[in-house]
């Protein structure tokens, strides 16, 4: 009974996970993120009907592009500084650039 919950759990984590990588692969590419989560929910609710989700390699294959979309697609930058807050301090190259330069010296 404790193994079949374990495999339920670590089941429903992949799941999580995979969801969670799709939804952060589409805030760095919005058609990207809703291909993969569209292609994994019609693989989810297809695999209702036979039991062989986790030997389907397309499950395999959305995971992986899940995956490699958040190493490879770079993330999206603030098109305006101008919109922070006053007083907010704002990361720059030159900004970090001139920090370390400060804490050589």
């Amino acid at each position: 009974m404790l193994r079949r919950a374990a495999l339920v759990l670590g089941a429903l984590a992949l799941l999580a996970c995979t969801v969670r990588a799709a939804f952060l692969a589409m805030r760095r590419s919005a058609p990207l993120g809703l291909v993969l989560l569209g292609t994994f929910t019609a693989l989810v609710v297809h695999s209702l009907s036979y039991s062989g989700f986790f030997e389907d390699p397309f499950a395999w294959g959305i995971v992986g592009l899940a995956a490699a979309a958040l190493y490879l697609v770079p993330a999206a930058m603030p098109e305006d500084v101008d919109d922070a807050p006053a007083g907010a301090a704002v990361a720059t190259p030159e900004a970090g650039a001139a920090a370390s330069r400060g804490a050589s010296a």
